[in-house]
């Protein structure tokens, strides 16, 4: 059910898409979340939302605001007001992510999604600093924070077993997410560490660059990779997990790190970036360039049941401050301000 929706001040509601509707990565995350909450329709695109075609031929009509989800506002706008979500800008602050004449396009994507839209939302005081920094003043924005959805009730969760404890890491296993870091880390330790060492998430193209690692460093039989997971058994591993490690060298949010707290996991996470905001006081923090940085809080979470009471208490806490209803809400207030209206009616 819908809980916010706008309407002029005489006649029908404005008509307001969200353009190019995704389901993958946290993109569409972030669609299927704050959809939930808002009227407005989920619009797909006939081309890959960074194609050249998408951001030549991609503008829907019949609409009187779009909100796109991240950098890929189109060419024209035929008079549609558009919103536009900068969720990162990690392929202008890592190197080595992309080729360069990749990088030169993402750019230009960012640049022009940025200069065109109407209004800008980013997701973390971080990616709007990074913004500023790579391009410039930006006057009409708001920094709305991602949310996290309830915890499934740990009656429907299944079981999971190991043959020891476990350190977690979940999502996407590319250059920037630091699992060179987290490898290097845990085979510093491996002799002093009665915990295993657990991927989830979808097969990736460098797993077996990972996998080689592990095993020339000896601990092969201590790492494991197992694939995608539902929800329940995310939150299954989630609750079980000695910590997360999310030692990213660059992240737009960092939504693992609150997913993880509300199932009362501990967090290793970066200092650096958006990943303090996301954590406050609730995570210990590490220098993700510094593996004995890393290798020593391991050891510490794992080595002190006080210590992961406490980060269990403090993450439970600090997740109550976010939510994808409030997410949904301020959105709507952004929707309201680029079309005019003054007020939002809750249905």
């Amino acid at each position: 059910m819908n809980d916010f929706i706008l309407r002029r001040t005489l006649g029908k509601p404005f008509r307001i898409g969200l353009y190019p509707d995704v389901s993958n990565s946290g993109i569409g995350t972030y669609i299927s979340n704050i959809s939930k909450y808002l009227a407005i329709d989920r619009i797909k695109s006939k081309y890959n939302q960074l194609s050249p075609l998408q951001f030549i031929f991609g503008y829907p009509v019949g609409y009187d605001l779009i909100h796109i989800p991240h950098f890929v506002v189109p060419l024209r706008k035929r008079g549609i007001k558009i919103v536009c979500t900068i969720q990162d800008v990690t392929p202008l602050v890592i190197d080595g992510l992309f080729h360069p004449l990749q990088v030169s396009y993402l750019r230009f994507r960012i640049w022009w999604s940025i200069k065109y839209a109407d209004y800008l939302i980013f997701t973390s005081h971080n990616t709007y600093a990074d913004s500023v920094r790579l391009f410039g003043k930006i006057s009409r924005f708001k920094i709305i924070p991602l949310g996290v959805g309830d915890a499934i009730s740990e009656s429907q969760l299944p079981i999971v077993q190991y043959k020891a404890p476990y350190f977690l890491c979940v999502g996407r296993r590319r250059h920037h997410k630091n699992i060179h870091g987290i490898i290097q880390a845990f085979a510093s330790i491996q002799h002093q560490t009665a915990a295993i060492l657990i991927f989830a998430g979808a097969p990736d193209i460098y797993d077996s660059k990972y996998v080689e690692m592990a095993k020339s460093l000896g601990i092969l039989d201590k790492v494991f990779f197992i694939g995608s997971l539902s929800e329940e058994q995310l939150a299954s591993h989630y609750k079980g997990a000695l910590a997360l490690l999310f030692p990213s060298l660059y992240e737009g949010f960092g939504l693992p790190i609150l997913e993880a707290m509300s199932y009362g996991c501990p967090v290793i996470t970066s200092n650096m970036s958006s990943m303090p905001e996301v954590g406050g006081s609730a995570a210990l923090y590490v220098d993700p360039s510094n593996i004995n940085d890393l290798a020593e809080k391991m050891q510490l979470v794992e080595s002190s049941s006080n210590l992961r009471d406490q980060l269990r208490v403090l993450g439970l806490n600090r997740v109550k401050e976010f939510s994808w209803r409030k997410t949904a809400e301020k959105t709507m207030e952004v929707y309201a301000e680029v079309l005019g209206v003054e007020v939002v009616e809750f249905s």
